[in-house]
């Protein structure tokens, strides 16, 4: 029995939790793989930011050594910097002896590309301002061949590169104009800077005149004087930064990783996916907002769900982003919760039918019993269930207990109300006598010192009448004194005044009347219950 219970309760107490759990998951309050879908992204954001932290301190690292190779190119030069505007033949020498330097910076640093400008130019009068130096890039980064071997000119002298057999970029310019890439030129107007500490990481920015977009790692370049007058650094092109931080075929192919750096219209990212995924181009800047537990990354026709966290690369500070397209983890979620609300669905209904089962065969031991109840008595019930069974012995045995007690009951009340008959019997004899005494008594006293008798109590004082009250009690003369705190003078002087007041001589004589008056009063108050009765 305790296990039909058991099993019974139980299988209604699981239908109820899957019901809860069913209304909770459908309000949205309940979601049991927000945690699964955002281990991913959290394992890959900190191996993605773990991988940006290494590289932008390596990267910071070459970019130091930069800075101080060309300070020490233009102390070389053995001219003042201000004496390199406007001379085009000097400028050209200090990329001709520069040349090396920027080359071989590039190769040992993980970028997809080295520059330097200054601040000066081969013509100070042009109504556009430029800035001279040198911009190499690799210009396939995605081939091996050209990433080891092909180099190009973005910026710089056409002569320096035909001297070093380097083919010019499609878009190549003798200078960098100016606004091209605010942040770098920002470099060159720094006051007691320090290439160690004042190294920073630009926004991307689109390329004049080319389909890529690129950041750069700047470092502030130092003339003898500790002046700024340029600034070096290497080039980041997306699809750079695509290959550096591919995710493996193992994880989510819709998986990205970002890096996003703050502008005036929102964030500037770059973005990498697995490597047989599309990795969507980025024409707009994205906005990133706190949802929950999940930040949302989104742009114009994009939307992505992710987490984040903040990377300093020196004076700047950036995103690294792991995200998901929110429609494919709204999908898969959407998918997951499907399975769940399908397999509590299949839980609830076994838990119903548990219950409805258990439920039924539980009470239908206690209807057939009760049936059966209506025709035999319970000694004589048996049933499947050996608790029901013992209770209906118990039962049995206790009525027939309780027959033997209420016929005790009854011998004993039989023989109580004969000792009570016969008290009563008694006492009407003794009142009768009691009667008959008084009516003698009665006979034998004076009518009129009865009447005195009688009319004189109500002039008793209040002391006297409490002598006279506890005589009538039975009380002596020592139980008087002792009762009402007065001697035996003062007991002799209030014996004298109701003697004289009823007037009698002897307490013997009060004692007869006071039996006459007694009985009198109770025949009186007997008369008055007996008419205001109801029964005849």
């Amino acid at each position: 029995m305790r296990r039909r219970l058991f099993f019974g309760f139980l299988s209604i107490l699981l239908a109820v939790v899957t019901l809860l759990l069913l209304l909770l998951n459908f309000v949205g309050l309940l979601n049991f793989f927000d945690g699964d879908m955002q281990e991913p992204l959290e394992q890959r954001l900190t191996y993605m930011s773990d991988q940006v932290s290494r590289n932008m301190e390596q990267l910071a690292a070459n970019a130091i050594d930069f800075s101080e190779e060309m300070s020490a190119e233009l102390s070389r030069t053995e001219l003042p910097f201000d004496r390199l505007r406007n001379d085009p033949d000097a400028l050209y020498a200090l990329q001709e002896s520069a040349y090396g330097t920027v080359y071989s910076q590039m190769r040992l640093a993980p970028c997809s590309g080295a520059f330097y400008i200054l601040n000066a130019t081969v013509n100070t009068q042009t109504e556009r301002r430029f800035y001279d130096g040198i911009y190499l890039k690799y210009p396939n980064v995605g081939s091996d061949a050209d990433v080891f071997g092909s180099v190009c000119m973005y910026r710089g002298n056409a002569k320096v590169a035909r001297k070093n057999n380097v083919r010019l970029y499609s878009t190549w310019q003798y200078e960098t104009e100016s606004g091209t890439f605010p942040e770098v030129e920002a470099g060159l107007f720094l006051t007691d800077a320090n290439p160690a500490k004042d190294y920073y990481l630009t926004v991307p920015y689109k390329l004049p005149d080319a389909w890529e977009r690129s950041r750069f790692l700047c470092a502030p370049i130092l003339d003898a004087s500790g002046r700024v007058v340029g600034v070096c650094g290497f080039e980041i092109s997306d699809l750079f930064f695509q290959l550096s931080y591919q995710t493996s075929d193992s994880e989510q192919k819709t998986m990205l990783a970002a890096l996003l750096t703050e502008s005036a219209g929102g964030y500037e990212a770059q973005l990498s996916g697995c490597r047989s995924a599309y990795v969507p181009r980025l024409e707009t800047p994205l906005s990133v907002q706190s949802d929950g537990d999940l930040f949302e990354i989104s742009g114009e026709g994009m939307a992505f769900l992710g987490k984040t966290e903040t990377v300093a690369v020196g004076n700047s500070s950036h995103i690294v982003a792991a995200m998901l397209p929110e429609g494919d983890y709204l999908a898969q979620v959407h998918s997951r919760q499907t399975s769940v609300v399908i397999l509590l669905s299949l839980l609830f209904v076994l838990a119903v039918v548990a219950s409805f089962y258990l439920s039924k065969y539980s009470v239908r031991p206690f209807r057939e019993a009760k049936e059966r109840l209506k025709s035999e008595p319970p000694g004589a019930v048996t049933t499947r269930i050996p608790e029901i069974d013992d209770l209906f012995v118990f039962l049995a045995q206790k009525d027939r207990q309780r027959e033997e007690e209420l016929s005790t009951y009854h011998r004993q009340n039989a023989d109580l109300h004969s000792e009570v008959e016969q008290l009563r019997e008694a006492h009407e004899k003794a009142k009768t006598r009691l009667a008959h005494m008084v009516d003698e008594t009665k006979q034998q006293l004076d009518p009129d010192n009865y009447a005195l008798f009688a009319r004189s109590l109500r002039t008793l004082t209040l002391r006297e009448r409490e002598v006279f009250d506890l005589y009538i009690e039975g009380k002596n003369s020592k139980e008087i004194m002792a009762l009402l705190g007065i001697g035996a003078n003062g007991l002799k002087f209030h014996n004298r005044n109701i003697y004289s007041k009823l007037g009698i001589s002897s307490k013997k004589e009060l004692l007869r009347y006071a039996a006459v008056l007694v009985s009198e009063k109770e025949t009186a108050l007997s008369s008055d219950r007996q008419a205001e009765s109801p029964y005849p």
